[in-house]
């Protein structure tokens, strides 16, 4: 296996460095404050909130415990039900996805370019191609997500969230596959490295990924919504973990390994 040390510089993408990072912080920053403003309307405005939600006319009229809250469950998009907080629901949501959808194009052409650099293979470049897929979909899934609250379009409601939340994990994973080892070894943040920040943080993403799925299905609905809310703070937390990848110009050294 040939191994040499190389030394290059960080390429850049479709944005300047500086216009890079604030879209990723801006993206990051509107999704969470959207989601924590319209929480607490949730949580604390009452009326229609706190009454029942019957979901009963919108599945199968043969099953036979449908659905019911007493009062909205404290999932996130639960913010998307009621006025005044749907309507910035759906606007954060809506900017937010259109912002990631930018990410997630030009952090797949610095991707790109840095593997053409650093001569790695096929393999590398294909899970840049899932990391970038993946993010426009999640964004595109975001945007759509709040057209269909879950008190009136259940099913369509539930496609995009799932889409939403198997498309962040896969975002995260194959961009961490795509660079690892390459600019961020020698990174810290706290004195916390940066890239065993990111590897702890899928590890999180994951296993918040599988109790969201599975915990309201078996009727934990509490735990299910808990995971949900672990699962966007570590998948954004993943994702500020490559502001790395926009230190444009600066020179790093690296083992190649060819692969």
């Amino acid at each position: 296996m040939d191994e040499e040390n190389k030394i290059i510089s960080i390429p850049g993408g479709l944005l300047t460095a500086s216009k890079g990072r604030k879209v990723l912080i801006g993206a990051v920053t509107i999704l969470v404050i959207t989601c924590i403003i319209t929480q607490m309307f949730v949580q604390f405005a009452g009326g229609p909130r706190d009454e029942l939600i019957d979901l009963s006319d919108q599945i199968d009229a043969d099953l036979q415990n449908p659905p019911s809250f007493d009062g909205l469950p404290p999932f996130i998009s639960s913010g998307g039900v009621f006025e005044p907080e749907k309507t910035i629901f759906t606007i954060g949501l809506t900017i937010s996805g259109i912002l990631f959808m930018i990410v997630g194009i030009d952090f797949g052409i610095r991707t790109h370019r840095l593997l053409n650099i650093c001569s790695f293979g096929n393999l590398r470049k294909l899970c840049n191609f899932a990391s970038s897929a993946s993010a426009l979909i999640a964004g595109i899934s975001l945007a759509m997500v709040a057209k269909y609250p879950f008190d009136e379009e259940l099913l369509l409601h539930i496609f995009y969230a799932l889409t939403i939340f198997y498309c962040a994990f896969f975002w995260v994973l194959f961009s961490h596959l795509a660079r690892r080892g390459i600019e961020d070894d020698s990174l810290t943040w706290r004195e916390y490295n940066v890239a065993s920040i990111r590897k702890y943080s899928l590890v999180l993403v994951f296993i918040s990924l599988v109790m969201t799925v599975n915990a309201p299905a078996i009727g934990y609905i509490a735990i299910g919504a808990f995971f949900e809310w672990m699962l966007l703070f570590t998948t954004m937390i993943a994702l500020l973990s490559n502001v790395s990848a926009y230190d444009q110009g600066r020179e790093i050294s690296f083992r190649n390994h060819n692969q």
